[in-house]
């Protein structure tokens, strides 16, 4: 049922589009960062890997979500409407929270969904969201991990909330620049055998992205720096489902180091589309490359910060709209006979799947991406 990759980044591509055109050179920015903890309190059944049956066992590092909000102001000094972006770190949310958080930015900043992006780290070592993957483990959630899950999952929405309005609460006069570096860490995860995908493991055939995009967000001088953003095609998943414990992967380090060498800097990752790209991850070393991953990543961008930058004096346009993927159709007999699956997984996407049909009289057969 999973759209192809081709499909999936052509539809990224086209959604997230912007538009440019011609600007004054006297026009102005407006920008604000916030940074909230989503660490949770109590452990929690981590996502990423259906074979995990136990709750966390500890916490290696703090999880953020980090907020960036940005607006245009004319040579009249009239601001345009604000946009913002979330950097969170966990595996990703359902249609469902993405919904309640615009709905509550909508009715307390109006903002419109083009206006709002959220952007995951995909952390595989961060808690599962409720609601979504309702069929990735293999032992099903008891209902005190469930409700658990339910209490953490409406935290980091409120969380979200907070950093939308402390973002905007902090807006101040900006200047925007660009500049790209390049980390070479992430391998292409997709192993080939005539051309047929035949597994996970490392293709030093297949393609990859280390370029480094970086957008630096300055004061009015130019000079005090105040944010980054940067986006590195790689999945969060250093660590292995042998590994229990809450921990942001190489993007918290990048971000933690980031922030470190410049207090009151904060920095958001965003990954692109790193789904066929995975970190170096042995088991063994899995802190020490994760550490080292994201050090590569800080180091490259004070690089970049000695270096030329590329000033942004073009408007800010957003669109968002959804393309429909195609999916594998699989007849209902089908879906019937994968109740005896002997994977729990298969059984209960089969129940899901027949269940939509039951309310919708049908199966999808495209996914609104």
């Amino acid at each position: 049922m999973s759209p192809s990759i081709s499909s999936f980044r052509a539809a990224v591509v086209a959604i997230t589009t912007v538009c440019l055109a011609s600007l004054p050179v006297d026009a102005a920015w407006e920008a604000g960062f916030s940074r909230k903890d989503i660490t949770p309190a109590v452990p929690l059944r981590l996502s990423g890997y259906g074979s995990r049956t136990e709750p966390s066992e500890g916490v290696d590092t703090p999880l953020h979500v980090r907020g960036f909000a940005l607006r245009e102001v004319n040579q009249d000094s009239e601001a345009g409407p604000v946009h913002v972006l979330l950097s969170i770190d966990t595996i990703g949310f359902p249609a469902s929270v993405t919904r309640e958080i615009l709905d509550r930015a909508t009715e307390k900043y109006g903002l419109s969904r083009e206006q709002l992006v959220l952007c995951f780290t995909h952390s595989h070592t961060a808690p599962h969201i409720a609601a979504g993957l309702n069929n990735l483990f293999s032992e099903t959630l008891s209902d005190e991990e469930e409700q658990a899950l339910v209490e953490y999952r409406q935290d980091v929405q409120d969380e979200c909330l907070a950093a939308i309005t402390d973002a905007i609460l902090d807006l101040k006069s900006a200047r925007l620049m660009t500049a790209t570096g390049e980390v070479t860490f992430a391998e292409n995860r997709r192993v080939l055998m005539d051309g047929i995908w035949s597994g996970f493991g490392v293709n030093p055939n297949g393609p990859v992205d280390h370029t480094l995009p970086v957008l630096k967000i300055a004061g009015e001088d130019g000079k005090t720096l105040r944010g980054i953003v940067f986006n590195y095609a790689c999945h969060c998943t250093t660590f292995g489902p042998s590994h229990n414990r809450v921990n942001a992967d190489w993007a918290g380090y990048a971000t933690t180091e980031i922030e470190r060498r410049h207090p009151d800097v904060v920095a958001l990752c965003t990954i692109g589309c790193g789904g066929d790209q995975n970190p170096p991850r042995d088991a063994n070393v899995a802190m020490q490359q994760a550490q080292a991953s994201g050090d590569e990543i800080a180091d490259q961008v004070e690089k970049l910060l000695e270096g030329d930058w590329k000033e942004l004096t073009d408007p800010l346009a957003s669109r968002f709209g959804f393309a429909g993927l195609s999916i594998d159709r699989v007849e209902v007999s089908e879906w019937r006979e994968r109740l005896n699956d002997n994977n729990p997984q298969i059984r209960r996407h089969a129940e899901y799947m027949l269940e939509i049909r039951d309310r919708m009289g049908r199966v999808p057969e495209s996914y609104p991406m």
